[in-house]
């Protein structure tokens, strides 16, 4: 069950009862923890020497705390725990996406992708397409939740990434109620 709140979303199951909002100053340390703890473990080992290097010189606490009109970041958060963390950019790109381990399969990664699409939203609701550069762990997950490969394995600065999309249905406007 999801309930909505302005700047919260509780998400309950037999698991887990986790909450999700924006960042809030002072957190950025330890979100910036939880994503070197998952990196290194799920994905930095596909990645070159020179890939990882290359993805711990682009984060920094000070990436997580700058919320702007085109970036926010959001947090699930479970017991006083961030357990989660999504970066959104260009209100359309997902370009951070880590579960603590010991919460992956519950939905959380799910329920911060879906938080962070009705967040872009509000702020733009005629966006229709989202976009991610899922790294080779997260390309299963990334199509369960309905996005699909747009091109093939791209090699960056030894970052390994699949560059993927979700379409979002249109929402039918004043005027194409009329035709219709």
């Amino acid at each position: 069950m999801i309930s909505i709140n302005i700047n919260r979303v509780r998400v309950m199951n037999e698991n887990a009862d986790c909450s999700f909002r924006p960042i809030r100053a002072g957190e950025e340390e330890l979100a910036y923890e939880l994503i070197l703890r998952v990196f290194h473990k799920d994905v930095a080992a596909s990645y070159s020497g020179e890939g990882v290097e290359t993805f711990l010189g682009m984060l920094s606490p000070s990436f997580l705390a700058k919320d702007s009109l085109d970036r926010s970041t959001i947090i699930a958060e479970h017991n006083g725990r961030i357990i989660g963390v999504l970066t959104i950019t260009a209100l359309s790109h997902i370009s951070l996406l880590f579960v603590d381990p010991d919460f992956q399969g519950y939905g959380i990664g799910s329920s911060l992708v879906q938080v962070g699409i009705d967040a872009c939203m509000k702020k733009n609701p005629d966006r229709t397409v989202f976009t991610a550069s899922s790294s080779p762990n997260s390309l299963s997950f990334y199509k369960t939740i309905g996005f699909e490969t747009i091109g093939e394995e791209v090699n960056e600065n030894g970052m390994l990434f699949t560059p993927m999309q979700k379409t979002l249905a249109q929402k039918m406007t004043d005027n194409s109620r009329k035709k219709a």
